[in-house]
């Protein structure tokens, strides 16, 4: 019996089977799939949040990259008195002329650029007709206006100082001299590493006929009103063509995204076909190369409503509608699209005026009275000289106190020459002093 006992107690007692079945339970496969299924969930809604943060981060990044091109186009205007010309996107960046600013019928830091015709393209820089035309001389005749169209330029569009090697005098005072240096590359470049679109008023690329009221690029929202007032006066667009790329050209220079060419983008939206976009989409204004830019929300909604590009823009709010001639100096002109009026509210002049109106100084070739069309006279019946046959008079005593229909009226009747003034002025208070003689001989008084 002993013997027994010890060879059990060297083997080991065996084991209570629902002992050991109750200490090696685990999940079932149900709870497995539960415990998978919410896991699923919870890293869905995560991934849906970073994947929306990942859009906003870029949005971001695209918008701080247009900030710093605008701050860049507005040291480059103000070190040289206009904006910089666009450059060709598809050039790689291993051409001589790669990042350089091309300027039409010019030769601009060494780079001569053909005369482009308008609608046509050097490579894929493009000059093309603007919406707006602008009476540019005061001649009275609208002047069509232009846009180029292109990548916005890295190279030599900023300046810095650096130690002049020539200044061998370190107390003269002039030890640095000024330099252009290149944009950083990266920052001319969206979120998708694509080039942002440049279009500016071509003649605010020359100093010469830079003026802030002659902008003539088109930004509109998408539901087609203007974003800029006058309509299509803005300086220059920034657009970067969105994640899809479509129309963008990328640091390399190749095309990416859908086309944009005409030839291949249907007229009018289908809808048995929900992806092709129409000519009339924000996203084909924004790649199609024309002088009109869509800045509207974004929305993924599928067809010609659907927008992932971003558009930033540069504009002048006139206080002033009048700007002196370029032709001649002392006179002014209108500058807005319209007619001016005064008194009126739907002006069929460039100036149109409903009442009386004082003016030192008027340019205009005859007056009118436009209510009824008739009474026009020539300026020469006002202005010209009497010895000459224009001009206005009265008989000898009288003066004139108007014009009606192009003739003078003479109502009063002067004092003679040689008739004395007598009188005084009330002592006040307040004290009253003479400032003019009325036609009938007494005194007018005024408190100064």
């Amino acid at each position: 019996m002993t013997v027994k006992k010890e060879i059990e107690a060297q083997r080991g007692a065996c084991p209570d089977p629902a002992v050991t079945r109750k200490g090696q339970e685990g999940f079932s496969l149900l709870e497995m799939a539960i415990v998978i299924m919410m896991m699923g969930i919870v890293m869905a809604g995560a991934a849906q949040y970073y994947g929306l943060y990942l859009r906003q981060s870029k949005d971001i990044t695209s918008y701080e990259n247009t900030k710093l091109i605008t701050s860049a186009v507005a040291e480059f205007y103000t070190d040289r008195g206009r904006y910089p010309c666009p450059t060709d996107p598809s050039l790689p960046p291993t051409h001589a002329n790669y990042g350089v600013e091309m300027c039409p019928g010019r030769n601009v830091g060494g780079v001569a650029v053909p005369n482009i015709a308008v609608g046509a393209c050097w490579g894929q820089l493009c000059r093309v007709l603007s919406d707006r035309s602008i009476d540019l001389n005061g001649d009275g005749v609208d002047d069509p206006q232009t846009v180029l169209v292109g990548a916005f330029p890295t190279r030599n569009i900023k300046r810095d100082m650096i130690a002049d090697p020539s200044d061998v005098d370190p107390t003269d005072g002039t030890d640095m001299m000024p330099v252009d240096v290149d944009f950083p590359a990266t920052q001319t470049l969206d979120s998708w590493r694509n080039k942002f679109v440049y279009a500016v008023t071509e003649s605010m690329t020359d100093p010469a006929t830079y003026n802030n009221y002659f902008g003539a690029v088109s930004v509109r929202d998408e539901f087609n009103n203007s974003l800029v007032d006058p309509d299509d006066s803005a300086h220059y667009a920034i657009v970067s063509l969105g994640e899809n790329g479509r129309g963008a050209y990328n640091a390399l220079g190749n095309l990416v995204g859908q086309s944009c060419d005409p030839g291949t983008v249907p007229v009018t939206f289908d809808p048995l076909y929900p992806d092709i976009t129409s000519q009339n989409s924000i996203e084909y204004e924004n790649c199609n190369g024309d002088s009109v830019f869509v800045s509207g929300l974004k929305t993924e909604e599928r067809g010609d409503n659907f927008n992932d590009d971003m558009v930033t823009f540069e504009t002048w709010f006139a206080n002033d509608f009048w700007v002196p001639s370029p032709v001649n100096p002392v006179h002014i002109y209108n500058v807005n699209v319209g007619n001016v009026g005064v008194g009126v509210n739907n002006p069929v002049q460039r100036l149109d005026v409903q009442g009386d109106i004082q003016a030192s100084e008027a340019l205009a070739t005859e007056f009118c009275n436009v209510s009824t069309g008739t009474g026009c006279f020539d300026t020469n019946v006002i202005a010209g000289e009497i010895a000459s046959g224009g001009g206005m008079d009265c008989p000898p005593g009288h003066a004139m106190t108007g014009i009606e229909n192009g003739a003078a009226i003479c109502d009063f009747e002067v004092v003679p020459g040689s008739t004395s003034f007598t009188g005084a002025c009330p002592a006040g208070p307040p004290k009253q002093y003479a400032v003019g003689v009325r036609s009938n001989g007494t005194i007018i008084c005024e408190a100064l």
